[in-house]
């Protein structure tokens, strides 16, 4: 079996739709088991659907990077 990117494969699973989540999550995780990465996989088995809130900052933050400061100053002045 191939070897498993785990940064790239994060990096998708946080890309992906919420819906997807869960499905994607899981699929990373038999991935890292059947490569021998039981602890790896433990590690990513534990990681929650993000809110919806943080679901639209990091779409915002993938499709439009150049905003970024911009939401970032926004959310500070709601402190």
């Amino acid at each position: 079996m191939a070897d498993v990117d785990l940064d790239a494969r994060l990096d998708e699973l946080f890309a992906s739709e919420s819906k997807e989540f869960t499905g994607a999550r899981d699929a990373l995780v038999r991935d890292l088991k059947a490569n021998g990465r039981a602890d790896e996989a433990a590690e990513v088995k534990a990681l929650r659907k993000p809110t919806v809130a943080v679901a639209a900052v990091n779409r915002t933050a993938r499709e439009l990077p150049g905003e970024v400061p911009q939401l970032h100053g926004a959310g500070g002045s709601q402190r």
